[in-house]
């Protein structure tokens, strides 16, 4: 029995050793924009500059409260409200999608939140969040294996 295990193992790591694998070295997908944007939050709208390299991008323009969070409580969450936030600066808009193909292109925001209402004065963080959804996908692996053992899952 145990000359069968080590004869196994050995066909094992020998399979292994000699799997042949392209390198992944995907296209890293890069966001530029100004770090500091002054806006009057008037109704006017904004324009944000961005430069897209290495990929084109489906880009999510986000802003959030600054340095808030003390002040923020029991806020209700979610679609249907089944959690609250506390002492997190929280989202007030977040854009739809928008393509932006390689090269620089702009980010428009008219200073609302979600509802519709002008966002109050003051110090806000933006983000830009995006991702390429352009790009034929590149398969990493055929199979991911998952297993379950005494309540802890490996991969």
């Amino acid at each position: 029995m145990i000359q069968k295990t080590i004869f196994f193992t050995v066909v094992l790591m020998l399979c292994v050793s000699i799997a042949f694998c392209a390198a992944f070295t995907p296209t890293p997908l890069r966001l530029s924009a100004p770090q500091n944007i002054s806006y009057e939050f008037d109704g006017k709208t904004l324009v944000i500059p961005v430069t897209v390299s290495g990929a084109p991008a489906n880009v999510i323009f986000l802003v959030y409260t600054k340095d808030k969070a003390e002040g923020i409580s029991k806020v209700k969450n979610g679609f249907l409200g089944w959690h609250y936030v506390n002492k997190v600066d929280t989202c007030l808009y977040h854009s739809p999608p928008q393509q932006m193909g390689k090269g620089t292109g702009s980010i428009f925001w008219n200073g609302k939140d979600q509802d519709g209402n002008l966002v109050p004065a003051g110090e806000c963080t933006y983000y830009l969040w995006g991702y390429d959804d352009q790009t034929p996908r590149v398969k990493v692996s055929i199979l991911v294996l998952i297993i379950y053992k005494n309540s802890n899952i490996c991969v």
